[in-house]
């Protein structure tokens, strides 16, 4: 269990004070088995660039966001790591984020005068990003040859209208073949979106 306390003020501005526990707990019922639990609130304030950004690039305005608030958010997750030898390994986990006042670049509705479209970080009342995520590795040749690779499907969505988020895939995959040979090493990573 932990706790951290942020604090966050502009200048002339209000001050956000947020305590954000954290709470966790691992349980091995066998010497190839581990099941997890975690739980925790989390705190972002506005990066500056998020803030003041203000350019155009072809179509596209950047405009600033000068009103941007922190966001918030409870993350869960639960999962299971199961060695399936002495040399693979699988691991499968659940999760959820619910967030408050979720920071995301978003177009807005109007148009300029010359037609350009108008992109603006803006905070999203209610959002919530699920899913699972598989994992999976293994290594041969006294631990010089390795394959990992995973699977993450989300589900996400601005709770007020049902919308998906924009900017985020459904499915992720990643395979990472390596070589370690003494301190040299080689990798590959090729992902999927």
């Amino acid at each position: 269990a932990g706790l951290r306390l942020d604090r966050y003020e502009l200048v002339d501005g209000p001050v956000n004070l947020q305590a954000n526990p954290r709470f966790g707990v691992s349980y091995t019922p066998g010497p190839y088995l581990a099941l997890r639990a975690t739980a925790g609130r989390g705190f972002r304030v506005p990066t500056v660039a998020e803030r003041t950004l203000d350019f155009t690039v072809g179509k596209y305005v950047v405009a600033p966001s000068e009103d941007l608030q922190p966001e918030s958010s409870w993350s869960y997750e639960v999962g299971v790591r199961q060695a399936l030898s002495d040399r693979w390994f699988a691991d499968l986990a659940l999760f959820r984020n619910d967030y408050s006042d979720f920071i995301e670049p978003l177009p807005d509705p109007v148009l300029t005068a010359d037609n350009k479209a108008v992109v603006r970080f803006q905070n999203v009342p209610d959002a919530r990003v699920q899913g699972f995520e598989l994992a999976t590795g293994s290594r041969w040749w006294r631990r010089r040859l390795q394959l990992d690779g995973n699977l993450t499907l989300l589900d996400h969505e601005e709770r007020r209208s049902g919308r998906a988020l924009p900017y985020r895939p459904r499915w992720v995959a990643q395979l990472s073949p390596a070589l370690h040979l003494g301190r040299a090493q080689a990798r590959a990573d090729y992902r999927y979106v």
